[in-house]
């Protein structure tokens, strides 16, 4: 029963590699395209469910293994669109937070902290960083 699990895998990975070739890459952070996405593949998936209540179990599994490839165009686009402003990462790209110099950081614990081999892990909700004197906004974590 590996064989269908390796359809889907193979499947998703091509949307992907489809996402990422053309000027689907420029369209496809757009939120409207995005949404349109979802839409095509939410029908992909009805339309193969009601093939397969029917008996039509091959259409239905080329329709299945569409939708299939259009999640992994969709992750493509979620992935590549642009992080907020101020978000860590953005912050740390754009080179407003020193990591070499020592910070202080605020925020919430999302989770219990977790025992980790080299010490303690914690998940945090940034809310903000303490560097070279000044208070920097952050969101993420």
């Amino acid at each position: 029963m590996k064989i269908p699990a390796v359809a889907i895998a193979a499947a998703f990975a091509s949307g992907i590699l489809l996402g990422r070739v053309g000027s689907l890459p420029t369209l496809l952070p757009v939120r409207g395209v995005l949404a349109g996405c979802f839409a095509l593949v939410f029908l992909l998936l009805v339309s193969s469910l009601l093939l397969a209540l029917r008996g039509r179990v091959s259409p239905a599994a080329v329709l299945s293994l569409t939708s299939w490839c259009g999640l992994g165009v969709i992750g493509i686009g979620i992935a590549s669109r642009p992080l907020p402003m101020e978000h860590v990462l953005a912050r740390l790209a754009a080179g407003e937070i020193e990591l070499k110099t020592p910070l202080r950081w605020h925020g919430t614990l999302r989770d219990e902290p977790s025992r980790l081999p080299w010490g303690y892990g914690l998940d945090l909700e940034l809310s903000g960083v303490d560097t070279a004197g000044r208070f920097v906004p952050l969101r993420g974590g």
